[in-house]
């Protein structure tokens, strides 16, 4: 009669399991496919992205105000002066992670055997692990925080924690400014610039216009509910 590999106490007793990887080796499933993050630092060491000062704060322009024209022969001018530059400032965020692990599960981790003779087997670096858990930690808050739905307490007030998220300023809000956010702080004269506004709302309107007039665009419903299959024919062949 057969009987399960578990039955033979003996062998369990003195055989352990194969691991496919090293003690060093652990297979994070935790971390993302792409990081957005890593085009911000593009692999800049901390005495690149660790600043200084008040505040972050620079000068924009957005828009030229032309003062290009054609001209006739000795015609007379107007000549301007716009003023273009506009001062925007962002406050200083902070984050922290950590890790926390005891001596004793550390330490009978990675000694060795009680004698020479002595057999210990540690499968994985516990302490490695640990540390990867935490990279892995900072660096997916890290990205979650660009996506986050924009909050006006939370990134722009002074008191606030969190950085600016990208949809703060990509977004579909009427002039891409979202909904409790002040314009003044980044645009303090010039409410709506052309060159500061998201695109989406057209883009969607041309999707709009070019599924109701072309036959091409059929809904996934339709095509699901009821799929078509080509007419095939059965061809029979008598060898001779």
């Amino acid at each position: 009669m057969a009987s399960a590999l578990s039955t033979f106490t003996d062998f369990i007793d003195t055989t352990g399991p194969s691991f496919l990887t090293s003690a060093e080796d652990v297979v994070n499933e935790a971390c993302k496919n792409n990081y957005l993050l890593r085009r911000f630092l593009r692999g800049q060491g901390p005495s690149e992205t660790v600043q200084g000062g008040s505040s972050i704060k620079d000068t924009i322009m957005f828009d030229e105000e032309s003062t290009f024209q054609y001209y006739e022969p000795n015609q007379t001018f107007t000549w301007e002066n716009p003023q273009v530059v506009e001062n925007w400032e962002i406050q200083w965020r902070f984050c922290v992670d950590h890790m926390a692990y005891t001596d004793a599960e550390v330490e009978l981790n990675v000694g060795t055997g009680m004698s020479r003779a002595a057999r210990h087997t540690a499968y994985k670096r516990l302490k490695r692990i640990k540390e990867q858990r935490l990279w892995t930690s900072i660096l997916n808050g890290m990205e979650d925080a660009l996506f986050s739905i924009p909050s006006n307490s939370a990134m722009e007030a002074t008191t606030g924690t969190k950085p600016y998220s990208i949809p703060a300023f990509l977004n579909e809000e009427t002039n891409g400014l979202y909904s409790g956010f002040s314009r003044s702080r980044v645009l303090p004269r010039r409410p709506t610039p052309s060159g500061f506004r998201s695109r989406r709302p057209t883009a969607r309107l041309m999707l709009t216009t070019l599924t109701t007039s072309s036959a091409r665009w059929t809904s996934c419903s339709s095509m699901c509910s009821s799929p078509r299959r080509p007419a095939t024919k059965s061809i029979s062949m008598t060898r001779r």
